[in-house]
């Protein structure tokens, strides 16, 4: 599950210009003016070594270009915080967190890029559209991500649905929906505050 979780947390941005101008150009037109953003997700992980299909959904808040946090309900709740190069997961059902780094190096070779209003994003991937669709392929092979697809939307926030696949033949697709930018958020929805007893492990 944990595994899960660091293949997708680290997606999202886009444009609403797409068709008029370059891709790459739109987004980096449109984080000139993003402050924050919020919205709702449904993920569905598509798991070949389990032959699974798992279904989660839930709340996401992003601050550019360091700042995120996703919160899933239902059985399996967990919280996911990225903060300024440190990512901590937390399980309440099992009250148990963990913690890891992510220094610049990493964070240009995931889809994280897309969070830093693509400044690097060509350094790091090749980007090619084709049918409507924009695939994003890592230069370095060495990474266990094989490419991601970004499907856009013409209305309102200009991602409608990310699609990852790995290496190990996975997919993750997260639909985004009810998207809002420049609300306000506030910078504590960014920090995993411990209950009380609880320990953090690090990785």
């Amino acid at each position: 599950m944990k595994k899960i979780l660091v293949v997708f947390i680290l997606l999202i941005t886009s444009s609403t210009a797409f068709a008029a101008k370059p891709f790459v150009s739109v987004i980096k037109d449109y984080y000139e003016s993003v402050k924050d953003i919020r919205g709702s997700f449904v993920q569905l992980s598509k798991l070949k070594d389990l032959e699974k299909e798992l279904t989660y959904s839930g709340s996401f808040y992003i601050k550019p270009p360091k700042r995120m946090s996703w919160r899933y309900e239902g059985n399996e709740s967990q919280e996911v915080y990225i903060n300024e190069g440190e990512l901590i997961i937390y399980q309440k059902k099992n009250a148990q967190a963990f913690r890891s780094k992510y220094d610049e190096r990493t964070i240009g070779q995931t889809p994280l890029a897309l969070l830093r209003g693509f400044k690097d994003v060509q350094t790091n991937y090749n980007v090619e559209e084709k049918d409507g669709v924009i695939r994003f392929t890592p230069k370095q092979s060495n990474f266990n991500l094989r490419y991601f697809d970004i499907y856009p939307s013409k209305e309102g926030f200009p991602i409608k649905k990310i699609v990852v696949y790995d290496k190990n033949e996975n997919v993750v697709e997260l639909t985004l929906s009810g998207v809002r930018i420049n609300t306000g958020l506030e910078d504590s929805l960014f920090k995993f505050t411990p209950p009380s007893g609880l320990s953090i492990i690090d990785n």
